[in-house]
């Protein structure tokens, strides 16, 4: 029996699963006089997508986000007129500073694939100051199974 295509999966999944771990714990509130923290995303054409982001300061410390609103868009690229799809940010727990953004079957299931582009995470507090938190590069991979 082999077992190196189930190998390569498991390896994927942990690799995956610790690049965005180590985007969580090491990004901050942004100002503008920083740059937002990066984070790539891979979504699955056809399979809903959702990842839960914890906002934390500089010290580490978690960051209440009540009075925020969250925005984050997929682009072709940065000057893109018009996104190719936006994420739905909640925040259910304000004081808890973790923001989940998803993307229903729906939606990633009409996305061309292969297909790559950007994407960033903006927070508006309520003076409306903007903070561009996270940014980074979306691939989105085929999917088999219809």
């Amino acid at each position: 029996m082999d077992v190196t295509p189930n190998f390569r999966a498991r390896i994927y999944a942990l690799a995956l699963i610790l690049a965005v771990l180590a985007a969580i714990f090491s990004c901050g509130i942004a100002t503008s006089a920083q740059t937002p923290g990066p984070l790539n995303l891979t979504i699955e054409q056809g399979a809903d997508f959702s990842i839960t982001l914890t906002v934390k300061d500089s010290a580490g410390v978690v960051v209440n986000l009540t009075g925020y609103t969250f925005a984050a868009q997929f682009r072709q690229t940065y000057a893109s007129t018009s996104p190719i799809a936006t994420f739905t940010c909640t925040c259910t727990v304000p004081a808890s500073g973790q923001i989940v953004l998803s993307m229903p079957n729906a939606t990633t299931g009409a996305l061309t694939a292969p297909q790559s582009g950007v994407w960033d995470l903006f927070l508006t507090d309520a003076s409306l100051n903007k903070i561009r938190l996270l940014a980074g590069s979306v691939t989105v991979a085929p999917r088999v199974t219809r």
